[in-house]
């Protein structure tokens, strides 16, 4: 194993554990594990080629431009890391999902649950795991995890505005979802992005910087065994994000 695969072991373990967020499933197959490790050495290196050896032939994605049932590896790698910009945005997604690991899809139920984030026809069996690991821990309509330790809640949308509140990796409430959203729930200011934050009772506490929420990772990647070998078959973005 290369020095950077020990450095990514080193930050996953330094990654405080709180009981809102699941635990990675990772362990429930040692040959998903192998898999994940390739993955992360092609993540740490940027490296697309290595990237495009761990995708299926047709992989579901919604950037633009690619019909159902998904899209050419090609296609997909051009989309997604063709631009430079909109590329390092991409690789440091997939280092977020790294970090915080995948959820095991076993049952029949859970796989037809997640059926809309992978190519329509496409035949899976066995497992097949997800990732954010945060997936079902919140209804992201009205709910998202602060992902990081003792996150501030600002008074307002400004790293200058009083802190009211400190949080650590916990679900907090607000109208993340088409149905909910305000015009004061998302906010751009200072060259961030803030997302207003709500108590038990639906009322405003303040706002977070959106970058430290799950709100900000809303593609679903989901990797299942095609032929036998553990690929990539989707990075979805979730409906009405």
């Amino acid at each position: 194993m290369n020095r950077l695969f020990f450095l990514l072991l080193a930050w996953l373990g330094s990654a405080p554990l709180f009981a809102q967020v699941p635990a990675d499933q990772t362990y429930l197959d040692p040959s998903f594990g192998a898999f994940r490790h390739q993955l992360m050495n092609c993540v740490l290196n940027q490296d697309t080629s290595c990237l495009k050896e761990l995708l299926a032939d047709t992989v579901m994605e919604s950037k633009d431009g690619c019909d159902y049932p998904g899209c050419p590896k090609d296609k997909f790698i051009q989309y997604l890391f063709g631009d430079p910009q909109y590329a390092q945005t991409q690789w440091d997604l997939l280092k977020v999902y790294l970090r915080f690991g995948f959820i095991s899809v076993s049952t029949q139920a859970e796989k037809e649950k997640s059926a809309f984030a992978f190519p329509r026809g496409q035949k899976v069996e066995g497992r097949i795991f997800q990732a954010p690991i945060y997936l079902n821990a919140v209804d992201r309509q009205i709910q998202m995890l602060i992902l990081g330790e003792n996150v501030n809640i600002r008074k307002s949308p400004s790293t200058s505005a009083p802190v009211v509140k400190r949080v650590s990796f916990e679900v907090v409430n607000c109208d993340c979802g088409i149905e909910h959203v305000t015009e004061e729930t998302f906010v751009h200011t200072e060259g961030r992005d803030w997302i207003q934050v709500l108590n038990a009772d639906r009322e405003v506490i303040g706002y977070v910087a959106q970058s430290l929420t799950s709100f900000q990772y809303s593609r679903i990647l989901t990797i299942a065994k095609v032929d036998g070998d553990w690929k990539i078959i989707s990075f979805f973005q979730l409906p009405g994000c």
